[in-house]
């Protein structure tokens, strides 16, 4: 997943503040993601405690998740769930 997301707080946004991913394999194999974020220049940040956004900048963030290559190639279900700001969201990807 990306998104372009604009800091409208008024103090700085923290990369473990944005978003995350997870995905669920085949109903019983989950698999937890991660945040980062792009500066522009396609240098990625990802530890929490960066920087995401200053107050009114926008960031373009980026959850990803790694699997195994099984996941990719088998045909079988992906439940991708995102979490932003405790409410989730979930994708049946297949």
């Amino acid at each position: 997943m990306e998104a372009d997301v604009k800091n409208t707080m008024q103090r700085d946004l923290r990369i473990d503040e944005l978003f995350t991913a997870s995905v669920l394999y085949d109903g019983q194999y989950p698999y937890d993601g991660f945040t980062i974020v792009n500066d522009g220049d396609n240098n990625f940040d990802w530890v929490g405690s960066y920087t995401a956004a200053t107050p009114l900048e926008t960031c373009i963030a980026h959850a990803l998740v790694e699997c195994p290559v099984e996941v990719d190639t088998s045909g079988k279900s992906i439940l991708v769930t995102l979490d932003l700001g405790g409410t989730q969201y979930e994708y049946t990807l297949r």
